[in-house]
């Protein structure tokens, strides 16, 4: 009888640097053994048109018709953990092994714990490996044991563990030792066919091939002026990457290498910077596994009773893009129509509706889980609770951006609020960031009467900042 083993996909599709798919090919070649690929689809997937499962799901479907081509199938199965497991014995009744690249955090690690446990129970092997980071959570520790609370230290020692491998993905012996099959479970098939139908073509690309040219574009075109040039939302100067790491279109030791290289070469502080950036989305990552409960409530303990507004008006304001702060606008409405928005930009967004409206960090951080395309647990609730000043190593509470100088300094001419606010695009550059300091004939102008075709300011920043100063220090 054939035996198989099985590589269950999660977040990981590609073939290069794939550790699971690599491990289970070793296996095929000491035991002779044919491989076979799966992916478990939870309802949540099969049904939510937000822009990261659309973003997922596509992905998904690019992938499975790109191995059908070459007569490597992509099973979809649904379902309980219980009834995924039962057909795949059914129709491999023979398979010893699953293989799969780990998640340590969140509803992905809850799901591996119960497939594990039903896998083990059928008299089935089950083998997790290190892939979607660089080091697993409790491997950058303190002397004394205990993790890294800052990271600045964290990167520090970080940045001196010894990494991984890239796992070198033979495609004569992944092809060798694949087998066809028919589909396990066409009605889960047929569904996803349905959703993808109804799913809206994505602005992004998608796909690992699309994911290793934009790197190679960026590391050759921006890497050496990455520091001077990502703040500007304009310039488009950022990877681009989160979205392909989010799928696992790319492997994050792939791009470590290759900048690591340049690095090495030049000695360029510029390159040091993306290692950095690296290095932010695992200790987020870390700190997300040690306090899963961040999801809900402050990391500061003292923070945890602060009292945040729920003003739906002014939350609603910010959602739309309407807010009266044209960089706060440009940001919401690239989101709303793009699933995507510049990294300086969430800070500046994240910020005004923390600490110029002094809304529950939690709102903001729940609408972008619906609108990001790249949404990952670990990095969201991160980057709300650093933004809001109740999270590990976050922004002091009195470190408040201002949003129009916030867009003075990084949108100049306004050439990216002009973008994404077409009321705004004939306004002179002069008034791009204070469009109600414009009198009613340079309104009628322009063909923007302000209070009608775009908000006053919706609050006063100045008078919002004492606000908050207060509401932190608890006089308030």
């Amino acid at each position: 009888m054939e035996r198989f083993v099985a590589v269950w996909l999660k977040r990981d599709f590609r073939l290069h640097d794939h550790h699971a798919l690599f491990e289970a090919i070793q296996s095929c070649k000491k035991t002779n053994s044919k491989w076979i690929m799966f992916v478990h689809l939870t309802n949540d997937q099969m049904t939510k048109h937000t822009y990261e499962n659309e973003y997922y799901l596509q992905t998904v479907v690019q992938f499975k018709k790109g191995m059908e081509k070459h007569e490597m199938p992509v099973h979809l199965l649904s379902g309980d953990e219980a009834d995924v497991i039962s057909q795949l014995q059914a129709t491999f009744p023979s398979l010893a092994t699953i293989y799969t690249n780990t998640s340590e955090v969140g509803e992905e690690a809850k799901r591996e714990k119960r497939v594990k446990e039903v896998v083990q129970k059928n008299g089935i092997a089950f083998q997790s490996f290190l892939d979607a980071h660089l080091h697993r959570a409790e491997d950058v520790k303190k002397s004394d044991g205990t993790f890294y609370k800052i990271y600045s230290s964290y990167y520090k020692a970080w940045v001196k563990l010894e990494k991984p491998p890239v796992y070198k993905i033979n495609n004569e012996e992944l092809k060798a030792f694949s087998y066809w099959h028919s589909a396990v479970d066409e009605k889960t098939e047929k569904a996803v066919q349905l959703f993808i139908q109804k799913t809206k073509k994505t602005v992004y690309p998608i796909g690992e091939k699309k994911a290793v040219q934009s790197f190679q574009t960026f590391v050759k075109e921006t890497l050496l002026r990455y520091s001077k040039v990502r703040d500007y939302p304009i310039l488009d100067a950022t990877s681009h990457m989160s979205p392909y790491l989010r799928v696992g279109a790319i492997s994050p030791r792939s791009m470590y290498y290759i900048v690591k290289r340049v690095f090495d070469q030049t000695g360029s502080h510029e390159a040091e910077s993306f290692l950095k950036e690296l290095a932010w989305r695992e200790f987020f990552h870390m700190i997300y596994y040690y306090y899963p409960q961040s999801e809900k409530e402050a990391i500061e303990e003292k923070y945890r009773s602060l009292q945040w507004s729920t003003n739906e008006e002014w939350l609603t304001r910010w959602k739309e893009g309407k807010t009266g702060y044209p960089f706060v606008d440009a940001g919401m409405r690239q989101l709303k129509k793009e699933g995507f928005m510049h990294n300086r930009v969430r800070m500046v967004v994240a910020n005004f509706l923390t600490k110029d409206y002094g809304i529950d960090w939690q709102l903001g951080k729940q609408y972008f889980k619906d609108m990001l395309i790249d949404y990952d647990p670990a990095q969201n609730t991160g980057n709300w609770q650093w933004a809001a000043s109740v999270g590990m190593d976050a922004v002091p509470y009195f470190r408040i951006f201002n949003p129009t100088s916030q867009g003075e300094k990084f949108d100049e001419e306004g050439q990216y609020i002009r973008t994404y606010v077409e009321e705004l695009k004939n306004v002179d550059t002069k008034y791009i960031h204070t469009p109600h300091k414009m009198n009613e004939a340079e309104q009628a102008r322009v063909g923007c009467i302000i209070g009608k075709d775009y908000p006053y300011p919706t609050v006063n920043h100045k008078e919002q900042r004492q606000k908050v100063l207060a509401f932190f220090k608890g006089e308030q």
